[in-house]
């Protein structure tokens, strides 16, 4: 029985230290750009791809219909299904109700995914922290290291007196195999996590983008549950092709909201200001879904422009504060009761963020990227281009 029991562990051990190799193999393209590996952060794919999965995905020169491809699409990753293939590539989330609006070209694809390893992305993410990488990293990796310390021991004061030890006591147990192990997942994990990717979401919730308030009060939403609607993307500085015939700069700068919360969110008298001015979003009830963006600004012409359905946007019939500063400026969001939500500053504003985030370019928009950053630093922002109002 216990020879039994070795067998099947050894089995185990091996089927799990192959795969290991495997996934660092293609994380790190040992096998050259024909293998990639990358962490699903999102749901849009389910359940063929769930949360926390980790794909592995294979270069081929021609995609059919079907077949789950990850591309770049501008500075992200996204990994979903290709419905039509031509010029340019038509994909489509399995759990949205819309293909995607941001189409790519076959060169942005990156590969088509051969294989799924569900939730080991969560492992990813734990070995990344500081805790995770001391736990699965340096302790394993120091006992590794003490363990063959006391080995060469042994093995110098056996030459000591002429004798050397018997060849079985190289590796005296199976632990000592077993901790090898360990740091080994937690070094193929940081190669993982360094190419993660994530899944958008296209549909009339659309959540592939969410955030965290600065700071949590309840006001209406749910006895339990705070409100967590947060600034997700604002343009600032619109190009001329992103403004209407006769309009002026400031007519046509948006802010995009999200409700990263569970409970639906009235955003009735909420408020939304720059460093100078205050506008009040609606004075009637405008219930914002969990997973739900709207889109901010001073007229039905920016929706027009930005093809924004009527019910993901909200026209305040003035221009955002006294206009978005192209140098400099922070965008506010309140609620009902006047309590701080959200905060950004950019340029060179530093009343909300400090550093804040970098100018970026005209016709540039700045966005709240990977899922859920807000950690109240200016790296929760990317230089996004083109803007991706209610993606």
């Amino acid at each position: 029985m216990r020879k039994l029991r070795h067998v099947i562990g050894s089995i185990f051990l091996g089927t799990g230290l192959g795969l290991i190799v495997f996934v660092a193999a293609t994380s790190q393209s040992l096998w050259g750009a024909r293998f990639g590996a990358y962490v699903v952060l999102s749901g849009s794919m389910e359940p063929a791809l769930p949360v926390g999965s980790v794909v592995i995905t294979r270069s081929q020169p021609t995609y059919s219909p079907g077949d789950i491809v990850t591309f770049r699409a501008g500075d992200s990753v996204v990994t979903h299904r290709l419905i039509e293939v031509g010029e340019r590539l038509v994909t489509k989330g399995d759990a949205n109700e819309e293909p995607d609006r941001l189409s790519a070209t076959p060169g942005d694809v990156l590969g088509r995914t051969v294989l799924s390893i569900p939730y080991f992305g969560y492992f990813v993410s734990f070995v990344k922290t500081p805790k995770g990488f001391v736990a699965m990293v340096v302790i394993p990796a120091s006992l590794v290291v003490y363990e063959e310390l006391k080995t060469i021991a042994r093995q110098i004061r056996a030459f000591a007196r002429r004798r050397w030890l018997p060849r079985a006591n190289m590796w005296e147990s199976v632990s000592l195999k077993k901790l090898v192990i360990v740091p080994l997942f937690g070094v193929v994990a940081l190669g993982v996590g360094m190419t993660g990717s994530f899944l958008t979401d296209t549909e009339e919730s659309r959540n592939n983008i969410i955030g965290v308030a600065n700071d949590f009060e309840d006001n209406g939403g749910s006895e339990t549950e705070p409100e967590r609607v947060v600034i997700n993307e604002v343009l600032y500085d619109p190009s001329s092709e992103q403004i209407g015939q006769g309009g002026s700069e400031g007519a046509f700068e948006w802010v995009e909201l999200y409700n990263a919360g569970d409970d639906s969110v009235n955003l009735k008298n909420w408020t939304v200001s720059d460093n100078n001015d205050s506008d009040i979003i609606t004075t009637e009830d405008f219930f914002l879904a969990p997973g739900a963006f709207v889109v901010i600004g001073n007229s039905l012409d920016i929706a027009t422009l930005w093809g924004l359905s009527e019910e993901g946007f909200i026209a305040l019939g003035s221009n955002i504060g006294n206009g978005l500063a192209n140098g400099g400026d922070r965008v506010i969001l309140k609620n009902a009761a006047d309590e701080l939500l959200d905060q950004v500053s950019y340029g060179s504003n530093t009343s909300a963020l400090d550093p804040p985030v970098p100018i970026v370019s005209e016709g540039h928009s700045i966005e709240r990227v990977p899922v859920g950053a807000d950690t109240d630093i200016n790296t929760d922002f990317v230089d996004r281009i083109p803007p991706t109002p209610g993606l």
